[in-house]
């Protein structure tokens, strides 16, 4: 910071913070403030986080000043990196690493982490257009943020804990330390992680969106048939499979519906798809379904994505009692 832009000081204090910024080295040419820094405690370098890195460095330092440690930030630039040397006065050397952690931390747990998700994406799901890399993009950040929290009940320590724990270690025993270096050798088992997590969060995705295609057809069919029944009532087996009946509460026997369940009788399905297409062929104007949560969950929900409108769910009538026994 220039001397002139630094907050006035009580005249027998030395200055608490001071900023010098200079030009690539083979160059020189010096673009900061022309306080002399105190020696070089620790340096941290990058190449493409550097403005990131800059202003979170400069804000933590201020902490410093606030509470009258003189310490110092000295950037200069070299074969396309930034270099970042703090000083602090003798016997800061223990806070300043405690300070540097935690910056380098959240960085690259709020940032960097963010980052590099966009940056798997493109290298390896190139054929989600803009939407759906958003979409996946958001849906990864979410998780990473609860994993980050320590969420799920894993135990297991959270990722932002092992990245702390990986930065003080290094600093314990080394002066200088490359971002982007330390991102791909120290941390490659958490980028590892977020490359898993990415991938499933995209698988999931695309069976959603197949799924979604589904239902669209599935929706396109529906709207196509006349309707057979005014009402019909499935009832969700506790163990599985489901039970059809009409309006007046019989077990369906129409021939067009034995047909389409294939070797199926007395109204009994046992799969969700065989389900959905006995609905669809009989395609009643109300839909009622007698269900607990837990009781074919994927096909109750597939036939409210279908049916939309038309469904009722039902939890405590005479029928869903009798179904519960």
């Amino acid at each position: 910071m220039p001397s002139s832009d630094r907050p006035a000081q009580a005249p027998y204090m030395r200055p608490a913070f001071t900023y010098n910024r200079t030009a690539d080295r083979t160059g020189g040419g010096q673009t900061g403030g022309g306080n002399q820094c105190m020696p070089a405690q620790f340096t941290i370098g990058s190449a493409r986080y550097a403005d990131d890195l800059r202003c979170r460095l400069a804000r933590e330092l201020h902490v410093f000043r606030r509470e009258g440690c003189a310490v110092s930030l000295d950037e200069h630039h070299a074969g396309g990196y930034s270099f970042f040397a703090l000083g602090v006065e003798e016997g800061g050397a223990g806070e300043l690493r405690t300070a540097l952690t935690s910056t380098l931390c959240d960085l690259i747990v709020d940032y960097l982490e963010n980052r590099l998700v966009e940056e798997m994406l493109w290298a390896n799901h190139r054929y989600l257009d803009s939407t759906e890399r958003h979409l996946v993009v958001g849906h990864a950040r979410r998780e990473m943020q609860l994993q980050a929290s320590g969420g799920w009940g894993t135990g297991r320590r959270s990722r932002r804990t092992e990245i702390h724990r990986a930065l003080g270690e290094y600093l314990d025993t080394h002066r200088q330390l490359m971002l982007e270096g330390f991102l791909t050798f120290r941390l490659r088992d958490q980028i590892e992680d977020i490359e898993e997590l990415l991938d499933r969060t995209v698988d999931d995705f695309l069976m959603e969106r197949e799924h979604a295609e589904f239902i669209k057809l599935l929706r396109h069919f529906l709207d196509t048939q006349a309707p057979q029944l005014d009402l019909m009532h499935v009832l969700v087996r506790p163990e599985g499979g489901f039970r059809l009946m009409d309006a007046g509460r019989d077990t369906i026997t129409d021939r067009h519906l034995e047909l389409c369940l294939g070797e199926t009788t007395g109204g009994e399905v046992d799969s969700e798809d065989l389900l959905v297409s006995a609905l669809i062929t009989a395609a009643p104007r109300r839909v009622v379904v007698h269900w607990s949560p837990g009781w074919g969950d994927e096909g109750v929900d597939t036939i409210r994505r279908v049916f939309a409108e038309r469904v009722q769910l039902c939890h405590g009538c005479p029928l869903c009692q009798a179904t519960d026994k």
